[in-house]
């Protein structure tokens, strides 16, 4: 497959995109304790903003650095996205991962399954 004549930066969410569930989400079911989910509720009433929801959660979280990489561990990806990054690499397409989620998590991911985005 040749490249592309016009080359594309494709923006790609993490959380229910390349990662079949919101990573951050599961991450505080498990070690957050159970106050993170009034704080969602009051980031979809607008009443906060993302950042702030999302530093007000994370202070919720009680785990070591061993018990999150060992959460992180099991997490994966849509099984095709692999491929859709081969094919736009191909092409000459740039992928850019965008997310309010917590890049520990992300890069651990992504690393696992080799890709370098």
């Amino acid at each position: 497959m040749s490249p592309a004549r016009v080359k594309c930066r494709l923006l790609v969410d993490f959380d229910g995109t390349i990662a079949s569930l919101d990573t951050t989400d599961a991450l505080l079911g498990r070690f957050a304790a159970p106050a993170w989910r009034a704080i969602e509720e009051d980031w979809k009433a607008g009443l906060i903003g993302s950042r702030e929801c999302m530093v007000r959660q994370i202070d919720l979280v009680r785990a070591t650095p061993a018990e999150m990489d060992n959460f992180i561990s099991n997490l994966d990806i849509d099984p095709g996205f692999p491929t859709f990054v081969h094919l736009c690499e191909r092409l000459g397409h740039e992928i850019t991962v965008v997310s309010d989620g917590l890049d520990r998590t992300i890069e651990a991911v992504l690393e696992r399954h080799d890709l370098d985005l």
